[in-house]
């Protein structure tokens, strides 16, 4: 399925819903997207396509990947993937077929009443037989219904997330942990402890992290409704930062902040910038005897909308690109001109009548290179 990944940047960015009449807009049924290339006889030719077909809540239900015969304008189907959902519109699984319409792989997804996902299954399949069945992701719950533990797999069945739960005897969270032992990353463990008072208001966490044998520790004090008092952070046990907010009637009216920067007086503040300021003007004029110095210009229409943006080298301009318009703001042409060679891109956008992107092309020294195509079939309006 890798292969296909960049193919789902190429539909992303279509649904470009500007035009007023998308208040009308009645659901998307189907969308056809087809991309045509230059061949080697300059002719534009389809490279493939992809239908997405989708229900009246707008999750998608399918996908499936074309691409034409070998000498034929016909296509052949070279991936499928089914998408079903249940009637709150939790997804439920996806199916995944090749071009003889063999089922290769299957992902189950399982829910709690309270909308938690509980379990994740990736099955795995050859010449249409199971091979492999291994479960991704897992929450579980103690006996009185919070939550337990929480984790997460590769799809070669080994944990590589685990976050687990604890509570006190009326069912308030008083410690957790995580570990992450993900390849090629450093080992994370953490460790959150809360502290509550006689009425069960949280009163003070401490969180411990640890990464490459560095302890990362954060103390906060809270008061009513949660409301963060004073955060200490320290690294390897020694006082990093803080912060203490004061309140009036649940409101921040001061905060007070220190590091372990140490405190100077204004005068010596002053000449410390200065002193900075002269090593950077020092710096600088010894870069630009040799460097290049990049500016970008933009300019803008009376509605906002991006008009021409140029880029200058050592003010030569390079780039110049302009922006077009339509009635609804949409932007329909944008181009390109190289100053030093030339050279001018291309790319005009078409829309219809509910503000979809239904046509795109690409152009170079005005020739067609390439070209988006997007069909769209809607649900009858009820």
């Amino acid at each position: 399925m890798n292969f296909f990944a960049p193919f789902f940047t190429l539909f992303i960015s279509f649904l470009a819903i500007i035009n007023p009449t998308n208040a009308q807009k009645p659901a998307i049924k189907v969308i056809k997207q087809q991309k045509y290339i230059l061949a080697a006889n300059q002719e534009i030719k389809l490279s493939f396509q992809i239908d997405q077909n989708y229900n009246r809540y707008g999750n998608m239900t399918k996908q499936e990947y074309l691409y034409p015969r070998p000498n034929s304008d016909q296509l052949q189907t070279d991936r499928k993937i089914l998408y079903s959902y249940d009637a709150r519109s939790r997804h439920l699984g996806t199916m995944e077929y090749n071009g003889d319409n063999l089922l290769e792989a299957e992902t189950k997804i399982y829910w709690d009443d309270k909308d938690n996902k509980t379990k994740v299954e990736e099955i795995r399949y050859s010449n249409g037989e199971q091979t492999a069945n291994v479960t991704t992701y897992s929450l579980q719950y103690d006996e009185r219904g919070n939550k337990k533990s929480e984790i997460h797999y590769t799809p070669n069945g080994v944990q590589e997330k685990a976050r687990f739960w604890f509570y006190n005897e009326n069912d308030e969270l008083i410690k957790t942990t995580l570990l992450v032992e993900k390849e090629n990353q450093p080992v994370k463990r953490s460790l959150s402890i809360f502290k509550r008072d006689d009425k069960g208001n949280l009163t003070k966490s401490i969180s411990k992290e640890y990464v490459n044998k560095k302890e990362y520790r954060k103390d906060i004090q809270y008061f009513s409704n949660n409301h963060v008092i004073r955060w200490r952070k320290y690294i390897n046990k020694r006082f990093d930062s803080e912060f203490i907010n004061e309140y009036r009637d649940s409101v921040v009216i001061r905060t007070t902040s220190r590091n372990t920067k140490k405190m100077i007086s204004l005068e010596q503040a002053q000449k410390e910038q200065e002193k900075a300021a002269r090593r950077a003007n020092k710096k600088r004029n010894n870069k630009t005897k040799s460097a290049e110095i990049w500016v970008t210009n933009t300019e803008y229409d009376a509605y906002g909308n991006v008009a021409i943006s140029s880029q200058s080298v050592n003010n030569q301009v390079k780039m110049v690109t302009q922006y077009e318009y339509d009635d609804y703001g949409n932007c329909v042409r944008v181009s390109k001109i190289n100053k030093e060679t030339n050279e001018k891109e291309e790319e005009t956008t078409e829309y219809e009548t509910y503000g979809n992107i239904s046509r795109r092309s690409a152009y170079l020294n005005g020739q067609l290179i390439s070209e988006e195509k997007f069909l769209y079939e809607y649900y009858p309006r009820e």
